[in-house]
């Protein structure tokens, strides 16, 4: 009996710690230093105050996106905090945790410049934000797909439910998603702030600390525990990442640079997404698709990778493929004729491709040949160095069968009677035509004979 007490007891002090050290946890506070002097915005007293360079703040992981009291039409990335009774908040991007291991570099920090309402701008659903005049964003890989197809309906293959912002009043007046601003490209737009990381617009996650690593990051994180991943049109809803964590979970995330690709895990396995990091005309001519479904892809710089390959061609009319050299070795496809020039795409040995026109010639490898502007049977066009190219030599045409025509069945010759005086045309032939029954010529042959016998004895008699 006493030992199955002390069993008890054992397992009564464990389940005890295990909830204290959840409970601890919970009310985590984490720590921010400020990077530069940076203003601070007081809920409750309607008032600014300025923190200096080093200054501390705490917050238990309360942060996200919102407008500033000071200006209710701008909106940023916000650290939630209290100070001496009082309620503030402050900008994400001037603070950074205190006991980090690292920073994020130019690599993956952009600064983000504050959004703002679009005043007079009408829509039912939620409110109307306009993204701020910014250089450059990360966003979810399948923007670019949606940008290169030129039809808005295409992000509804991505994210069905942004159909949902669809909506009407009781007049009946409708608005449609696509004039809604939550359609835009701020819905998959990811920010990395050395104190909070936003995953579109409703997930945010606290940031405890920043390793730099060989791949890229590892970020130790706390998911925000004010929660706005409500939205059902948020691009991470019912996702397996929002499943699997809840607000004030703690997480880390595995970040993997490739050039202007990012792919985001989390320690458990679960990868968050493929991101791109796309520039100003990127993001002017997918705002102007869904807003009006026109875009000018003209002057879009799309991302590539470290290597400076593009993992997708961008459209190509292949209605006149025609392949007509092959490659004799692995060969990159540049997007000019150099051999310094960024790589779009390498081609196996043995792929066909159609040689559009020539260029300069060089010698690279002690083979002299020109640069050759090629399209590739999936659609990437660009340069080759053609010395490592063949030319497909046509097919032979198979001759045409000799089928032995049948001859035209020709009418019969209809005699016509001559005209009066007029000599009956002949016509020649080797043909000959109703040749005399043998009957017919045994009877004439008897005819003749006794005609002669007869003359015969004529003849005699006269002679007597």
């Amino acid at each position: 009996m006493s030992i199955r007490n002390t069993d008890f007891g054992i397992v009564a002090i464990l389940f005890f710690g295990v909830f204290l050290s959840s409970v601890l946890s919970a009310q985590e506070e984490l720590t921010f230093v400020a990077e530069r002097d940076a203003v601070v915005f007081s809920l409750n007293k309607n008032e600014t105050i300025v923190l200096n360079i080093d200054d501390v703040i705490t917050t238990s992981a309360g942060v996200g996106y919102g407008e500033t009291p000071q200006n209710p039409l701008e909106y940023h990335l916000l650290i939630f905090f209290e100070r001496s009774g009082n309620r503030y908040e402050a900008l994400a991007k001037d603070f950074r945790p205190a006991n980090t291991d690292d920073v994020f570099g130019d690599d993956i920090f952009i600064d983000q410049p504050m959004d703002r309402q679009a005043v007079g701008h009408w829509q039912l659903s939620g409110l109307s934000i306009d993204i701020g005049d910014v250089d450059a964003m990360w966003v979810p890989v399948c923007y670019r797909d949606i940008l290169i197809s030129e039809d808005r309906d295409k992000l509804l293959e991505f994210f069905p439910n942004i159909a949902f912002l669809t909506d009407n009043d009781a007049t009946g007046r409708i608005s449609y998603w696509h004039q809604n601003t939550r359609a835009g490209i701020q819905n998959g737009r990811i920010i990395f702030y050395n104190s909070v990381i936003s995953l579109g617009i409703g997930t945010h996650l606290a940031v405890r600390n920043i390793t730099r690593t060989d791949f890229g990051y590892v970020v130790e994180c706390v998911a925000s525990t004010r929660d706005w991943r409500h939205d059902p049109v948020e691009f991470l809803a019912g996702s397996t990442f929002r499943n699997v964590y809840s607000p004030g979970d703690s997480l880390t995330l595995l970040l993997y640079l490739d050039g202007d690709y990012l792919d985001v895990y989390t320690g458990s396995d679960i990868h968050i997404g493929t991101f791109i990091r796309v520039g100003r005309e990127f993001i002017a001519q997918y705002q102007s698709l869904i807003r009006t479904n026109t875009a000018d892809l003209t002057n879009v710089l799309w991302p590539r990778r470290a290597d400076g390959t593009m993992s997708l061609p961008l459209y190509t009319d292949m209605s006149g493929f025609q392949a007509n050299h092959m490659t004799t070795s692995r060969l990159r496809v540049r997007d000019n004729p150099a051999t310094d020039s960024l790589i779009m795409t390498t081609l196996d040995t043995g792929i066909e491709i159609q040689v559009l026109e020539t260029g300069s010639v060089e010698t690279i490898g002690g083979t002299t040949a020109p640069w050759v502007r090629v399209l590739t049977a999936n659609g990437f066009t660009g340069w080759v160095f053609s010395g490592f190219l063949e030319p497909i030599a046509a097919e032979p045409e198979a001759p045409y069968p000799v089928i032995a025509e049948a001859p035209e069945e020709q009418p019969a010759p209809i005699a016509l009677a001559a005209p009066t005086g007029q000599p009956m045309p002949v016509a020649e032939s080797n043909a000959i035509v109703n040749p005399m029954p043998p009957w017919a010529l045994l009877a004439l042959v008897g005819v003749a004979a006794v005609a002669i016998v007869a003359l015969t004895l004529i003849v005699a008699k006269r002679k007597r």
